[in-house]
């Protein structure tokens, strides 16, 4: 049997963005193993037992945290990012995505997860960077989709003269 914390990566390093909030990780780790995680505190517990694998950001670190703990009735759950990549690359023929994706884990592999502002320029880039991955993906399609029609277009009506063609 699969321990969390393996699923919880795996899952992690399927994402372009590999960061999730926890209670979306909890979720996807228990449909990805067929078990129960046995709640946010035991994931989270078992993925800050392995610092070399995974960084948790707590959005709410910081002076506020007690007054929005008041208001909220509990505060906001912690993201979650995976330091280490996939095994295999991915395929997905973006080098930009691919960039971006090793340029997020490696700041966060140098974060201090106790300074507010580290962790508010972290969390900042995770968003920016998803909205970017969204970006990338629909224009690599886009591309795909122009150069699979461009390619299925008979080219019997060639504008070229039939020596340079």
């Amino acid at each position: 049997m699969r321990q969390n914390a393996d699923v919880a990566e795996q899952i992690l390093q399927r994402l372009t963005v590999p960061a999730l909030r926890l209670d979306r990780l909890a979720d996807a780790v228990e449909q990805g193993s067929g078990a129960s995680v046995g709640g946010h505190a035991v994931l989270l517990q078992e993925l800050r037992a392995r610092p070399e694998r995974f960084r948790i950001l707590n959005p709410w670190i910081g002076p506020w945290r007690t007054a929005m703990r008041r208001q909220e009735g509990g505060g906001f759950l912690p993201w979650v990012i995976a330091l280490r990549g996939p095994r295999t690359p991915r395929a997905s023929g973006c080098r930009s995505l691919e960039s971006m994706t090793e340029s997020l884990r490696a700041i966060a592999a140098r974060l201090d997860p106790g300074c507010p502002t580290s962790v508010a320029r972290c969390l900042g880039l995770l968003v920016a960077g998803r909205e970017a991955a969204q970006h990338l993906q629909i224009s690599a399609e886009n591309q795909a989709e122009r150069h699979s029609s461009s390619a299925s277009t008979d080219t019997s009506e060639s504008p070229l003269p039939a020596a340079a063609a």
